[in-house]
């Protein structure tokens, strides 16, 4: 019939929910680019301090090969025990607990190169970022305290480091203390945001540094009756998390290969190993029973906890004297 408009066509369904997702796409990239801008000048405005700044004794900076070593004795026994921590901004700080229940050792605790209060390094696939480069450093250390016959205890990573250094200078380790130490766990979600491009800083700084969840991560049990950082220790971390380029050395550190013998070479460990297992932490019994079956010789000892070095720390101690022959 002539003069007749036929009706305006009706959008399709999926059409309409797609216009909603691409503006849902939208918003979450105007409010993640909002996030990391912001995040970044937050990392400029607090990363602004130095060593020099926290007064540090000048008698607990060690040099190995150009970088500075935090080390500090904590207990004055016969047998040295050479602690080492997990991946943590604050590095040492963590392990105040298990120095001082060291009776009877020469308890130190070591930052590794990156954290704590040794020398940043902001370049990704640096070579002192990776396990083995990093038990070079200790055995450095060691060495320039004229140490022989070492029990190394090392919690998560730190005992990566620790066993490399263990296989590698079998002249200087004596015993071995294995915490936690999970040779063949996947990076969680937050590990591979950190490389993802552009907002992997911004992400290092929120969950590792001084962002808004980084306090949950250091002590997640907390809550739960779990470790809680005293006040000291919280000052202390903050004091390593200010420190300048603190962000881009942890987003470096996940960002680099982390090459080493170990794993495959935990059957060339000769020295007596204690590995101390915390039942309801992260590592699953699977791993401990591998790690019994990779070890020549080594024991297990249990711990009722979520992380045995923080919430039992003489388990640590008991487990060194093993190590130590004791």
């Amino acid at each position: 019939m002539p003069g007749l408009v036929p009706p305006p066509k009706q959008d399709r369904p999926s059409r309409v929910i797609a216009r909603f997702l691409g503006l849902i796409v939208m918003l979450a990239a105007v409010a993640t680019f909002i996030w990391n801008y912001t995040t970044q000048n937050n990392i400029e405005l607090v990363e602004v301090s130095s060593v020099e700044s926290l007064r540090v004794d000048p008698e607990s900076l060690i040099s190995v090969d150009g970088l500075r070593i935090r080390v500090v004795q904590h207990a004055d026994g016969a047998t040295p025990l050479i602690l080492l921590h997990d991946v943590d901004v604050g590095g040492s700080v963590a392990m105040g607990d298990v120095a001082t229940a060291a009776d009877g050792f020469r308890a130190l605790t070591v930052d590794l190169p990156g954290f704590g209060l040794s020398t940043r390094i902001t370049e990704p696939g640096h070579h002192r970022l990776t396990i083995a480069g990093m038990a070079e450093v200790v055995g450095g250390v060691v060495e320039q305290l004229g140490y022989r016959d070492v029990v190394v205890a090392g919690v998560g990573f730190g005992g990566w480091v620790a066993a490399d250094l263990a296989v590698r200078r079998p002249d200087l380790v004596a015993g071995l203390v294995l915490v936690d130490t999970d040779f063949w766990a996947a990076d969680e979600w937050r590990q591979r945001a950190q490389r993802l491009p552009i907002i992997g800083p911004s992400m290092t700084y929120t969950y590792e540094t001084l962002g808004r969840f980084s306090q949950r991560v250091w002590a997640p049990h907390c809550a739960e009756g779990g470790w809680c950082p005293t006040p000291q220790q919280v000052v202390d971390r903050d004091a390593a998390a200010r420190i300048r380029n603190s962000t881009k050395s942890i987003h470096a550190f996940w960002n680099t290969p982390q090459a080493s013998l170990i794993p495959s070479d935990l059957d060339e460990i000769r020295v007596p190993t204690v590995y101390v297992w915390s039942t309801k932490g992260p590592v699953p019994r699977e791993s401990v029973d591998r790690i019994i079956g990779e070890v020549p010789s080594i024991s297990v000892i249990q711990a009722e906890a979520w992380a045995a070095h923080l919430e039992a720390p003489a388990t640590v101690i008991d487990a060194a004297r093993v190590a130590a022959g004791r």
